[in-house]
């Protein structure tokens, strides 16, 4: 998916009410994409109507060395919908995420082991241009242990 400019908005339908404190945002990881910073905010909403910031706009950087992958990361919240807005890239004039999870919370876990996760929500987009309309569809599967 790429934007047609900024700001770009990206809204992540859950189908459901979950417990979130986490989107990770994916790049092409390809080394042939250049380092770039690009401003992100996330909002949340029970009802697809009424968002609430829960990450201000804040500058990430991507980089391909690390795989161009970034976690943004906020107190525990309720959410049906996730919107995503992206309001700058430096390499480019618009936003262009290869893969989105929305993460829950870690679980507490037993002495000596690493948090778990309890589900991941993966959103991954490919361009289609059925009928000669380009347009995209979001592949979207829970996954038992993030990682883009």
């Amino acid at each position: 998916w790429e934007s047609k400019g900024f700001p770009a908005e990206m809204l992540i339908v859950l189908g459901e009410t979950h417990t979130i404190s986490t989107v990770a945002v994916c790049l092409n990881p390809s080394a042939i994409w250049e380092a770039r910073i690009q401003e992100i905010a996330v909002f949340v909403s029970q009802d697809g109507e009424n968002f609430t910031e829960v990450a201000p706009a804040t500058q990430y950087q991507f980089d391909p060395a690390t795989g161009n992958r970034i976690r943004i990361d906020f107190d525990s919240v309720e959410a049906s919908f996730v919107k995503v807005v992206f309001t700058m890239n430096s390499a480019s004039p618009w936003a262009a995420p290869v893969t989105m999870q929305i993460l829950p919370p870690r679980r507490p876990s037993p002495a000596g082991r690493l948090p778990m996760l309890a589900f991941a929500i993966s959103h991954h987009f490919v361009i289609s241009t059925d009928m000669g309309i380009p347009s995209f569809q979001i592949d979207t599967s829970i996954i038992p242990d993030p990682a883009c």
